[in-house]
C-alpha cells in the first residue's frame, strides 16, 4: 500500500466562502461553481470535500478489520479501489 501524500485533516469548509476548503492552515480545495447551482448544493459539495480525510481514515479502518476476516465480500474490492483512487494509484500498483 502506498503512503498518502495529501494534506492531512482535519479539513473545514470556510463559512464565509462556500466553495473553499482549508486544512493544515492552507487552502486545499476550491470548488468550481457552475451557474445556477444552489447555495445548498455548493455547501453540501464543500462539506463532502472537507470530510474526505476523515472518510479515507474510516474506510481504511473498516477495511483493515473486515479484510482480515474475508476477501469474499464485493465491497472489499470496491473499498480497496476507492482508497487506491484517493492515493492516485491503480489497484495493480497497490498489489
Amino acid at each position: 500500500m502506498s503512503a498518502t501524500t495529501f494534506t492531512p485533516g482535519p479539513w473545514t469548509r470556510l463559512t464565509n466562502n462556500r466553495s473553499m476548503v482549508h486544512g493544515a492552515g492552507m487552502r486545499v480545495a476550491i470548488a468550481d461553481i457552475p451557474p445556477g447551482m444552489s447555495y445548498e448544493t455548493q455547501a453540501a459539495n464543500a462539506h463532502l470535500i472537507a470530510a474526505a480525510p476523515d472518510l479515507f481514515a474510516a474506510l481504511n479502518g473498516v477495511l483493515a478489520f473486515y479484510a482480515a476476516k474475508t476477501d469474499d465480500l464485493a465491497w472489499v474490492a470496491e473499498a480497496r479501489a476507492a482508497l487506491s483512487k484517493a492515493r492516485g494509484v491503480s489497484d495493480e500498483e497497490e498489489s
